[in-house]
């Protein structure tokens, strides 16, 4: 059967974010999705807050609906790196990299790089890189609505089997407006988290946004990177602005804030 789902989402549990549980449940059923992949923050929940959110996630899963618990581990300041951990129940406890992905991979999850695009700065090494199950080529929240960064989708060149992912990383209720929504599309032969999560490592899954199927290692056509770098631009000068604001004490409304990050 063919399944579809989200990959990377929060709810209130991961300290900044608004979404409830059943928030996301209620819109996975608007959208006839099948699944939701969830990736709270490690790094702000206690150990019993990572078991209790794995609990709501069986509370709300239906027949025709799984929540499925994961969790997203940052690295020490300076590196800062996030790794998702798809299916991961117990509280991660490793925050070195390759520990983390060790100890994911023991506990039968899928291990994920989150949003590379905000490692510019200071990539990921490629021991890393080299030993996480996938890397998230594309995420809505860092990466607007054009598709996958050049740079990042480079990553991927030499990593043939090397899982490439869209994420959604819904935070708040706005993020559910959003039209980009990157689909996960797996073929399972019923729906149960471990099959899921068994297909997504087996690679057994295709991208979909607006609709379309998308090949996250293919480039993206000029026409639609030329559109996201202006609107990167643009969100950089607003971005600017905003802070130049802040210094001098004028806050903009966070209706404001929130409409221009779905602009872009």
């Amino acid at each position: 059967m063919i399944v579809r789902g989200v990959f990377h989402c929060h709810t209130e549990v991961s300290k900044d974010a608004t979404l409830t549980h059943e928030d996301l449940a209620a819109f996975a059923r608007e959208q006839g999705f099948g699944f939701v992949l969830l990736g709270e923050h490690r790094d702000r929940m206690t150990e019993d807050e990572v078991r209790e959110a794995a609990a709501r996630c069986d509370a709300l899963s239906t027949e025709d609906l799984l929540l499925v618990p994961g969790q997203e581990q940052e690295v020490p300041a300076p590196l800062k790196f996030h790794i998702v951990g798809i299916g991961v129940r117990e509280p991660i406890l490793a925050t070195e990299p390759i520990a983390i992905v060790d100890e994911i991979r023991a506990a039968g999850g899928v291990s994920v790089l989150a949003h590379p695009t905000r490692y510019r700065t200071h990539p990921a090494p490629a021991d890393l890189l080299d030993a996480v199950d996938g890397i998230e080529v594309f995420n809505l929240r860092y990466d607007g609505r054009h598709g996958a960064r050049e740079e990042v989708r480079a990553l991927l060149e030499t990593r043939p089997e090397t899982l490439a992912i869209a994420g959604f990383d819904a935070h708040d209720p706005d993020d559910l407006r959003r039209a980009e929504t990157p689909v996960l599309v797996v073929e399972v032969e019923r729906l149960a988290e471990a099959e899921v999560v068994a297909a997504i490592s087996a690679g057994r899954f295709t991208i979909e946004m607006a609709g379309e199927p998308v090949d996250l290692r293919r480039p993206t056509p000029l026409v639609r990177r030329a559109g996201a770098g202006l609107r990167r631009g643009l969100f950089g000068v607003a971005r600017g602005a905003k802070r130049g604001l802040d210094r001098i004490g004028i806050r903009l409304p966070e209706r404001w804030v929130r409409a221009a990050r779905r602009r872009f």
